[in-house]
């Protein structure tokens, strides 16, 4: 598996295990819940529960759990077949996150364009998050995502304007004026970036959000950004940004057939 995915996978688990506790060491969290929720397969579930565990961010509480389906592989082989020693993997039933845990990911929070000791800029599980359901209202529930849009919020609303997101685009203006001085950028380069987050928040606050403008402040930061030196942080918020860019144009599509 490729070592970013592996790092992130690591933040997800994290982060959902802080949800779930509210960020108390003394609440345990169900681990098959977690296997459930992200769909993951459970010996990669507790490979990373283990390197958690290692490394002081979590703590089990109570006993293992063997995954079933390897004990129903193995012993469905022909008769006379040598029995192979299971594969198996042990999962601990109940987690706990530890102090150093929480002080781990409310840092990742505070900065999540920021990587820490243990995991990538927080902005990586932003695309992890829970399917978007249609909401009444012109409003759509995204129930409990991870990922910086979110950080710190178990469940919330976002209101959507034509299909694009508000909030979204002031996350991302807000973010990448976090992280301008980790890219490696030319000086009239970062001049220019600089300048684009000016004119995306700019565009932001009107008093109405024309969509041609917003679509044109957006290319205003994106242009410099894919400039910059090629790094995970720089690529993740090129997928962001052209994420937002999609929306735009797909609601000025829209507007336009009306």
């Amino acid at each position: 598996m490729d070592i970013g995915i592996r790092q992130a996978n690591r933040l997800r688990v994290m982060n959902a295990v802080f949800d779930a506790s509210g960020g108390s060491k003394f609440t345990p969290v169900d681990v098959y819940a977690l296997q459930q929720r992200f769909n993951m397969e459970g010996h990669e579930l507790a490979d990373i529960c283990q390197y958690l565990m290692d490394e002081g961010l979590l703590a089990q509480s109570g006993g293992l759990q063997v995954n079933p389906v390897v004990r129903r592989v193995v012993t469905a082989l022909p008769p006379g077949s040598v029995t192979p020693e299971p594969p198996g993997y042990d999962l601990p039933k109940w987690a706990c996150i530890t102090h150093k845990g929480i002080i781990e990911i409310e840092g990742a929070r505070a900065h999540p364009g920021q990587p820490t000791s243990y995991f990538p800029p927080f902005i990586v599980i932003n695309k992890a998050g829970d399917v978007v359901t249609n909401q009444p209202q012109n409003q759509y529930n995204f129930g409990p995502i991870q990922g910086n849009v979110a950080a710190g919020s178990q469940d919330f609303t976002q209101v959507y304007h034509d299909g694009v997101c508000i909030s979204k685009l002031r996350e991302f203006a807000d973010l990448i004026a976090e992280i301008a001085d980790t890219l490696r950028l030319e000086p009239e380069e970062r001049t220019r970036l600089e300048a684009g987050v000016i004119g995306l928040r700019a565009a932001l606050e009107a008093r109405s959000a024309d969509k041609g403008r917003l679509r044109r402040a957006l290319d205003g930061v994106m242009a410099p950004l894919k400039l910059a030196a090629d790094t995970m942080l720089r690529n993740t918020a090129i997928t962001l940004g052209t994420q937002l860019g999609d929306d735009l144009d797909a609601a000025i599509r829209h507007l336009s057939h009306l």
